[in-house]
């Protein structure tokens, strides 16, 4: 209660009041500490506000031995939660490679970096680049300059969907439910990416009563309320219950080798063990499901029961996922709404929709939906609307060829006779136009306005009036950052079948430092499932005339270079061979080395 009282009194007036309150505790430790410097390890946030409370604050730290030792630490009254501080005077600190949320390896250059390691030039070729110290550690810079580390590079756990989960993250959020005591997030390797598997101690006492096998179902019961107010890559794919303590280092670090060996072995010993159950369903619709689900999943199709969750228990994706309703409309002709599916958590839940007969007359493949704005072709839109988009793309090719100097390399590739998709690296606002005005140049403003540009539904359609303007404007479609939504793909689908050409930044955000950064499958999927080609098209110049962070663009000139269209059903799919996403890393892969090579005949 002290402590409360001591936490309000701060919050109210702005004064730390923990020296008066806890005079005794004061008096224990000689009346005369002023603050802690923690170091090592990560401070618990609770233990750091324990502390504030009693107006001993904790100033966080961040070092290494190879830089002997501190590089950061929280300024003086200025100590703030879970962040490792600013970088110390002479110290610079960078973070490489950052993704799309500004998270990326933290590199450091200063005069006290080591020499090198101790006969061993190799590991310090690979630690120290160029002069900068590649840590291995993973964190942020917030606005303000303070430092917040989440996790180890080696820790990074990759989705089938490409996303990259920090383990550190999971932790946080998960440890946050009464039912579990301890937790540690790893990944494990499932073809071509890994899956996000979570070992958990549970809380004895919050699941006192609970016969030991409901203990599982209980946890994943509270683990699936909490996923709902998540981002789909930050769920649980699959949990496992810990009989003991989750072993430890020496420094209090979990054990992630130990733990990682652990399940792969149980794993591996649970696939090789007994007869598996009877198949969940004796039912065609089920069966059919079933297998399906387990060439999707990997999940051998015994395994698969009624009350199986599609996320937890058989670890889909949100790429898997939009695979499964995909193959729903391919072999049983149902197409679902997002909201059906959306609702589908288990897999009766799946068999019970695609069973009634109300699903056979949901939306029909390439039916018109998925969006209020952007999604119509240039045809189907309204006189004014169509005027409005002239005088845009008109002004757009001006302001291109005349003040940014446009220049076109190998536009020839462009197909004249069938639909298509342009994929192009993304570092500047001025990307889009600069696509915009490539196609008016090579293949006049006519075609030019048929393009429409996939983006973010989260930045362009925050709110109606916003939606309006890029769609009128840019014709800009709304899809999900993270996720592919059937409704986006239909929309999609209408714009192609019409005749026009969509552009995708594969990157699904822009590059922080001009750097090509990793391509969602999203693409892949995109052109395999609505079986058009790909132009990987490489846009030079406008990193330099307006990066990110900046607002008013340099003078400087643009150059749009194109490749040979890219033909996804070269890439052949055997549904033995497991799920689809497979071939659509594939496909997106070869897309970003054709832009890298662009790339680098730009600049001969």
């Amino acid at each position: 209660k002290s402590q409360q009282l001591s936490r309000s009194i701060e919050r109210t007036f702005g004064k730390n009041m923990g020296r008066q309150i806890f005079a005794r505790v004061h008096n224990e430790f000689g009346n005369n500490i002023r603050a802690f410097v923690s170091g090592g390890s990560a401070l618990g946030s609770e233990l750091y506000a324990d502390f504030k409370a009693l107006g001993m604050p904790i100033y966080e730290g961040y070092g290494l031995t190879e830089t002997a030792p501190v590089l950061t630490v929280n300024p003086l009254n200025r100590s703030r939660s879970g962040s490792a501080g600013k970088p110390l005077p002479g110290i610079e600190l960078r973070i490489f490679h950052a993704d799309d949320r500004g998270r990326g390896e933290i590199v450091v250059r200063t005069s006290s970096l080591m020499n090198g390691y101790y006969k061993n030039p190799k590991a310090t070729e690979r630690a120290v680049r160029d002069g900068w110290f590649h840590t291995g550690d993973l964190g942020w810079v917030d606005e303000d300059g303070y430092l917040y580390i989440t996790g180890r590079k080696k820790d990074v756990i990759v989705t089938g969907a490409g996303k990259n989960v920090y383990p550190i993250d999971l932790e946080a959020i998960y440890k946050s439910l009464p039912a579990i005591e301890d937790i540690c997030v790893v990944g494990i390797r499932k073809g071509l990416t890994e899956d996000v598997h979570a070992l958990i101690v549970p809380n004895q006492a919050a699941l006192r009563g609970t016969p030991n096998e409901e203990w599982q179902s209980a946890l994943k019961r509270a683990s699936r309320a909490l996923a709902r107010q998540l981002p789909g890559y930050q769920r649980l794919q699959h949990i496992h219950l810990a009989g003991s303590p989750l072993p430890r280092k020496r420094d209090g670090h979990l054990d992630r080798g130990t733990i990682r060996e652990r399940l792969q072995r149980d794993l591996v010993n649970t696939k090789n063990s007994g007869v598996p159950p009877d198949p969940p369903a004796g039912q065609a619709i089920a069966s059919d499901l079933g297998l399906q689900l387990s060439r999707i999943s990997g999940v051998p199709v015994q395994k698969i029961l009624p009350e199986s969750h599609l996320y937890d228990d058989l670890g889909l994706d949100s790429l898997a996922a939009i695979e499964l309703l995909i193959a729903l409309e391919h072999h049983s002709g149902i197409s679902l709404t997002d909201e059906q599916a959306s609702s589908l958590q288990t897999f009766s839940d799946l068999v019970e929709v695609v069973s009634t007969s109300e699903s056979h007359h949901a939306i029909k493949s390439g039916e018109k939906s998925a969006s209020r704005w952007g999604a119509m072709p240039w045809s189907s839109r309204s006189a004014l609307s169509r005027v409005l988009g002239h005088l845009s793309f008109t002004a757009i090719r001006l302001l291109y060829v005349r003040y940014f100097q446009l220049s076109l390399r190998f536009p020839e590739q462009l197909p004249r006779k069938e639909p298509y998709l342009i994929a192009a690296n993304h570092s500047s606002h001025l990307d889009s136009g600069a696509i915009i005005a490539a196609l008016a140049e090579s293949l006049g403003l006519k075609h030019a306005k048929k393009l429409h540009l996939l983006g973010a539904r989260d930045y362009f359609f925050n709110n109606p009036l916003q939606g309006w303007f890029f769609s009128t404007f840019l014709n800009v479609v709304p899809i999900e950052r993270e996720e592919t939504s059937l409704a986006g793909l239909r929309a999609i689908q209408v714009i192609l079948q019409e005749g026009g050409p969509v552009l995708i930044f594969p990157e699904g955000t822009r590059s922080r430092n001009g750097d090509l950064q990793s391509f969602k499958a999203g693409l892949g999927l995109l052109a395999r499932e609505l079986n058009v080609p790909i132009v990987p098209a490489h846009i030079g110049g406008t990193y330099r005339i307006l990066p990110a962070g900046r607002y008013l663009p340099r003078r400087g000139s643009v150059k749009v270079s194109f490749g040979a269209p890219i033909r996804a059903d070269k890439h052949l799919f055997d549904e033995t061979q497991g799920p689809k996403a497979n071939i659509y890393r594939q496909i997106a892969t070869e897309v970003r080395e054709s832009i890298v090579g662009l790339g680098h005949k730009a600049q001969d």
